[in-house]
């Protein structure tokens, strides 16, 4: 129980950095395909050009992996909130009887 109540308290600061790396990797996504656009052509051969460059390409692992982090710490963090819920029901079915 001290395990899960300790580990909720100690990856707050490592949760709220996941969540606004990805919010950055989100935005930087935008930013690289806008940067990756040339100048000239269609609209469509512009953006087809953008979203096949190198930086824009980059941009894309690098969201995936803010999402895998922000995901992985907050499915830890609701798995050992769970804990503490079965923890909470055990016991007060044992003052129960």
């Amino acid at each position: 129980m001290s395990d899960a109540l300790h580990f909720i308290s100690e990856s707050d600061t490592s949760y709220a950095a996941a969540q606004a790396a990805y919010t950055v990797a989100k935005e930087g996504l935008k930013i690289a395909k806008a940067s990756a656009m040339p100048d000239t052509g269609t609209v469509a051969e512009r953006e087809k050009q953008a979203i096949l460059s190198d930086e824009y390409q980059q941009a894309i692992k690098k969201l995936g992996h803010a999402e895998y982090e922000k995901t992985y710490l907050y499915l830890k963090r609701e798995s050992q909130i769970l804990n503490i819920d079965v923890w909470r029901s055990i016991n007060a079915n044992q003052r129960r009887s």
